[in-house]
């Protein structure tokens, strides 16, 4: 029985993980996004710090639905490294997906400017 409960436990801490993950990602991206589109002198800066407290957050709801669920020590601390690698991550993909969008920019401007066929 006590085995049933701590898989069950261990169940719901990686439930909690990977919505916290989604939510964490929720928060930085469209901030990201929408700094990476002003490109300001200080970008990465902000970005730093954007990530930053968006994981201050995250981590913060993180430890303490999982202490609920009696989840500490080494499995605690792994679970807020895979939120802080998650938020890296949501920095990395809105770069991306900002670069992309500005690279597709690019090309259609130059092919409205430069027409091969003439």
């Amino acid at each position: 029985l006590a085995r049933l409960d701590a898989q069950a436990r261990k169940a719901a801490a990686d439930e909690i993980l990977v919505d916290a993950k989604d939510r964490l990602t929720e928060r930085i991206q469209p901030k990201a996004v929408a700094v990476l589109k002003q490109t300001p002198v200080d970008l990465w800066a902000r970005l730093a710090k954007g990530r930053a407290s968006a994981l201050l957050n995250a981590t913060r709801e993180l430890k303490a639905d999982l202490e609920a669920l009696r989840v500490e020590g080494a499995p605690l601390e792994a679970a807020v490294r895979e939120l802080d690698v998650a938020s890296r991550n949501a920095i990395v993909s809105a770069a991306r997906g900002e670069a992309l969008h500005v690279q597709e920019k690019m090309r259609r401007k130059f092919e409205s400017l430069f027409k091969f066929d003439e």
